[in-house]
């Protein structure tokens, strides 16, 4: 049972909690190569590499086959990273990509991250080709801008973007990157987090500079239309930043594709907010063009009778790229 609630507070993030739970486990259970492995990952998560490293090298010499080789190595590897290690790294993480058989993607941002730091970049390059196979949407703003435990895991995370940036890792989507879909497609259920077409039928697509332009009028009063009401489908609890003044949409209301239930709720929800105003300008939000989420509930709120619908295809990371104000969570 403390096991599960490890676990479990691990899952939402109470890393320390989670740290404090395994250390018990190891206690109770001083020859459990597992609970050991765990308490290690979470110290890393902290950024507690320092106190991570004798406690991994320790459990890999007497390993008891509770946890796969390639999970040991690849923790080690990253721990090492942190501490500025990287040839040390790179020795540890060959060795889990071996075991691995390639199962495990991490391990190749891992040793992109360690070739790059020790300017090995064609091997650095290789690496982070074969973990973006597995991880297309990735971007070093989205990385920057992921949620960490602590100030200590904030820096120890920043040399592995450094590392991500020196291998070439794109910094982010730009809002009229094509990808050749065609604008009439409908609500996407699977993958979300892919590329998206340039525009939705139904729904006006509105550009990082035409909602700057639209929020600063209304911010000056020069317009006596009511505000456009933002909803963002991004994840407060995944990043560090927030679009200024708009209303997070639970994921619960969001179902894609949604049943007439769904939109019932949804419906219910959002009346109160648009005041009786149906014909209120609504901007739904992601994260950038590779994500579906704000686009299908563009689609779900016309579909719903709402007649003024816009979608900002760049998202929160086109309007952070383009060094506008953001609202910062953490």
């Amino acid at each position: 049972m403390l096991n599960l609630q490890a676990f479990i507070l691990r899952v939402e993030r109470h890393y320390e909690e989670a740290i404090a739970a395994y250390t018990a486990l190891k206690q109770a259970d001083p020859t459990s190569v597992r609970y050991h492995v765990e308490l290690a990952r979470n110290l890393i998560l902290t950024g507690r590499s320092a106190e991570a490293v004798p406690l991994l090298q320790e459990h890999i010499r007497r390993t008891d086959g509770s946890a796969p080789l390639f999970v040991l190595y690849g923790a080690l590897g990253q721990a090492l990273i942190h501490l500025e290690r990287d040839d040390e790294a790179i020795d540890w993480l060959r060795a889990a990509k071996e075991q691995s058989s390639g199962f495990s993607p991490q391990i190749n941002r891992w040793l992109a991250i360690a070739y790059a730091h020790t300017g090995k970049i064609e091997a650095a390059q290789r690496e982070l080709q074969a973990y973006i196979k597995q991880r297309p949407t990735l971007t070093l703003r989205g990385q920057r801008h992921g949620v960490t435990a602590t100030p200590a895991a904030a820096e120890e995370q920043q040399r592995e973007i450094d590392g991500l940036a020196i291998a070439g890792l794109r910094a982010d989507v730009a809002e009229d990157a094509d990808a050749g879909l065609p604008i009439t497609m409908g609500v996407q259920s699977s993958p979300l987090n892919s590329p998206t077409p340039l525009g939705a039928p139904g729904v006006s697509t509105i550009r990082t500079s035409e909602l700057s332009a639209l929020i600063d009028r209304r911010n000056r009063g020069g317009s006596d239309d009511p505000p456009p009401l933002l909803l963002s489908t991004t994840c407060t609890d995944c990043l560090d930043i927030a679009f200024p003044g708009a209303i997070y949409v639970p994921e619960a209301l969001r179902h894609e594709p949604m049943s007439n239930d769904d939109r019932r709720a949804l419906k219910a929800w959002l009346d109160p907010l648009v005041a009786g105003n149906t014909t209120r300008r609504l901007i739904t939000i992601s994260w950038n063009a590779e994500r579906w989420h704000g686009r299908n509930l563009a689609l779900e709120l016309r579909a719903l009778g709402y007649p003024n619908v816009s979608w900002y295809r760049g998202g929160l990371e086109g309007w952070d790229a383009a060094s506008l104000p953001v609202t910062k969570l953490h």
